[in-house]
């Protein structure tokens, strides 16, 4: 999964125009516009996407959760039109950073789906997720999900 913005932002870090990821990526450049067109989630075939961002890749752009640090990994600021927010726990949990997102959940949980939310849901899941460098998620949201799946 992969954003406009995040396409728009590591092309510009590159120094890149559209037609140089476009080659480097083996993708054509009308694909490449329509990726970066959105505000959302990049558009477009599956195999074009993993293409587009195998290449970033390959030129030194890192993928990374929005609350890792280290190794010298650098968190962009980015906006949506308005001014420019930085990936922090509380625009993640306001959702006023562009890249926040929420799991969306359709139909009802059962078997190792309800499971797997039980463990994101609980304390341990929050604490792991933390370990591995993205937000807890905040203790309102967590309670009312738990709730909304009867986990509680």
């Amino acid at each position: 999964m992969i954003y406009s913005a995040q396409i728009r932002a590591a092309r510009g870090l590159l120094d890149w125009n559209r037609d140089q990821l476009a080659q480097a990526a083996g993708i054509g450049l009308s694909t490449v516009q329509r990726m970066e067109k959105g505000e959302g989630l990049a558009l477009g075939q599956a195999g074009n996407i993993w293409r587009l961002q195998a290449a970033l890749e390959a030129a030194g752009i890192v993928f990374l959760p929005a609350g890792y640090r280290g190794d010298g990994a650098k968190a962009l600021q980015l906006s949506n039109g308005g001014a420019c927010a930085a990936p922090t726990q509380t625009s993640a949990s306001r959702a006023e950073y562009p890249l926040s997102r929420f799991v969306w959940l359709e139909g009802k949980a059962e078997g190792a789906t309800l499971a797997f939310f039980d463990y994101v849901l609980s304390a341990e899941g929050q604490r792991d997720a933390v370990i591995a460098g993205h937000f807890i998620l905040p203790y309102v949201f967590g309670e009312e999900e738990r709730r909304k799946l009867g986990l509680d």
